[in-house]
């Protein structure tokens, strides 16, 4: 089917304040000794202290009269983004409590958001040769020694800033296929394994952080910002009692996506977010010595980035960043005593656990990195100047390119743990609802009382001297519970979710299967009987009934077990009790003559 989002509210927001207009946002770009000294102190006391403009004075060339003015637009036709998702899953069930999963899942999406800046001058000024003639927007007189190009220099109307325009035209697609085994161990244990692989690709342009090579409005396909290639699942619940269970969630997943970055506007469009040409390695000048010390040091997969695009600007996300390992916890206490009858529930939660028990054993300074990583970083040359006269910019390489140690970002994922509470206050309606099923009841002792009548839980029976067989069986099929139909059948009171549905849909059918299979041959045993049996024809039913019953008593004990253990104890706690504390004896048969 076809999918919509939301509409963007803070693209909305953001063109109703960035009008243009005199009140609007203006962007204030001061470079070199057109920076105004900074005085914090007298800010602090008198806010009306700050600068508004550059200073009088400085290269390149003279600021502007006034601040040039933001404006973002929504183009004609704008509308939220859409995609077109279909999948198609298989399961087959491995043993009575085990099933294995297949599902493959197909997205398309459409009228994705892009970014043009309807104010640049895409008209190169001259181009870098060492850098395989990436186009410059501003002439060489209009960057700074430093390395920063002035911002009005590429704008085709100096009384505003940035121009975006947000249009409704890219496009993404993602494919993706996921294979699974959960159910119910021993001891109702739940366990669910997974695995997954997806391909996701999108459109972008250079703007908003997508990086861009030349002219930040040209669309250009490249692997998702999201996409994680391999991902490996595992959740595990223990139930220690009925009030006391442990949960633990394990993932496993390939690497994030990154781009190689410069620290710096390159060609002059007044972003910063121009992806890093990879310099050849090599000791002919500091550039090329860095990169052969980053290459000797990077990991596998980061080298393996780097060396693929020697000689060129790198691709958006072409880099991959390290596998990642994640361990979490939560223990769920619900006590029954005190009157809370289980509607109180502590959770005892960790967060990024594996980082707590690295540092615990290895210490905070020799930590190896265990648990949720930051991204890797993703800045490879840092601007360090510009020769105007050679048409070129000097960089230094960031050695620590593609690392996500704690020392090359500014934060990392820290180990938490934290006490949550859940209180249901007032009546239990789910409860409530289902009194009345409860004091029905379902099932019962199978007996023959007196005058031959055939008795089931005193309240199902036939009493009298005309017993007709057929009847009898179908009130003894009505007195066999399925415990797994009923929690179906009382999905929405219980508030089941999908993984029960699929665990019960199959054991309902099988006990269903067994039984109808049972009451088959016991309508064979009766069908030459006719309507008005004597009681020694009655009394020969006997052999036939015996071990078809004991036979159904240990099936749905057996599946009252499972579906206790893929319940939660609330919601077994609701299921009738008619259902909850089934008995089914054997049958007894007391005849009396007739009159």
């Amino acid at each position: 089917g076809e999918f919509r989002n939301q509409p963007p509210t803070m693209l909305a927001s953001q063109a109703r304040a960035g009008t243009g207009l005199a009140e609007s946002t203006g962007e204030v770009f001061c470079v070199g000794s057109a920076v105004p000294a900074q005085r914090w102190d007298l800010y602090r006391l008198d806010p009306s202290t700050i600068p508004d403009e550059c200073a009088s004075s400085g290269p390149p060339g003279p600021a502007p009269a006034l601040p040039p003015r933001t404006v973002i637009v929504l183009a004609d036709g704008f509308e939220a983004s859409r995609a077109w998702r279909g999948s198609l899953a298989v399961e087959r069930r491995l043993t009575q409590l085990l099933r294995l999963t297949i599902e493959g899942s197909v997205s398309r999406g459409i009228r994705q958001s892009g970014f043009y800046d309807l104010n640049l001058d895409a008209t190169p000024a001259f181009t870098l040769a060492d850098e395989a003639n990436r186009p410059v927007f501003v002439a060489p007189s209009e960057i700074s020694a430093g390395g920063e190009p002035r911002f009005s220099a590429s704008r085709r109307d100096t009384a505003f800033g940035s121009v975006l325009e947000v249009r409704s035209n890219l496009r993404s697609r993602t494919e993706q296929l996921t294979l699974g085994i959960g159910g119910i161990l021993g001891r109702g244990i739940f366990l669910n394994l997974s695995y997954t692989y997806q391909r996701s690709r999108d459109q972008s342009t250079g703007l908003r952080g997508a990086g861009t090579a030349a002219d930040p409005n040209v669309v250009e396909w490249a692997r998702s910002d999201f996409e994680r290639r391999h991902s490996f699942l595992a959740t595990v619940t223990y139930p220690f009692s009925q009030s006391l269970e442990l949960t633990s969630i394990a993932r496993v997943s390939s690497g994030a996506p990154f781009t190689p970055m410069v620290s710096g506007d390159v060609n002059g469009d007044g972003s910063r977010n121009d992806r890093a040409f990879v310099f050849a390695p090599g000791a002919s000048d500091p550039v090329a010595r860095g990169m052969q010390n980053l290459l000797a040091t990077a990991s596998a997969s980061v080298r393996e980035c780097l060396e693929r695009q020697l000689g060129a600007v790198a691709a958006r996300n072409s880099c991959l960043g390290p596998w990642q390992a994640s361990l979490d916890f939560q223990l769920n206490w619900r006590p029954a005593g005190l009157g809370l009858n289980r509607r109180l529930t502590l959770s005892l939660v960790t967060q990024n656990f594996l980082r707590g028990l690295d540092e615990l054993v290895h210490g905070t300074a020799n930590a190896r990195g265990w648990g949720i990583a930051t991204r890797p970083d993703n800045t490879l040359l840092h601007i360090t100047g510009f020769d105007a006269g050679a048409g070129r910019y000097s960089y230094q390489v960031n050695e620590r390119f593609g690392s996500t140690a704690g020392t090359a970002t500014a934060f990392r994922p820290p180990f938490q743990i934290g006490v949550q509470m859940r209180m249901q206050i007032g009546p239990d309606r789910m409860r409530q609802a289902l009194d009345a099923i409860r004091a029905g009841g379902r099932g019962g002792v199978v007996a023959m009382g007196p005058g031959g009548a055939l008795e089931m839980g005193g309240q199902l029976g036939f009493r009298g001297p005309d017993i007709n067989p057929a009847a009898i069986i179908e009130r003894i099929a009505s007195a066999l519970p399925n415990p797994a139909a009923t929690a179906l059948e009382l999905r929405d009171s219980l508030r089941l979710d999908s993984t029960q549905v699929r665990l019960l849909v199959p054991l309902r059918d099988s006990l269903a299967r067994r039984n109808g299979e049972r009451l088959d041959s016991l309508r064979r045993a009766v069908s030459g009987m006719g309507n008005n049996p004597s009681p020694g024809e009655l009394m020969r039913l006997m052999p036939a009934m015996r071990p078809l019953f004991e036979a159904a008593r240990n099936e749905i004990a057996s599946s009252l077990v499972t579906v206790r253990a893929i319940l939660t104890a609330e919601q077994w706690q609701a299921m009738p009790e008619s259902v909850r504390n089934f008995q089914l004896p054997g049958p007894r048969m007391m005849v009396r003559p007739r009159p």
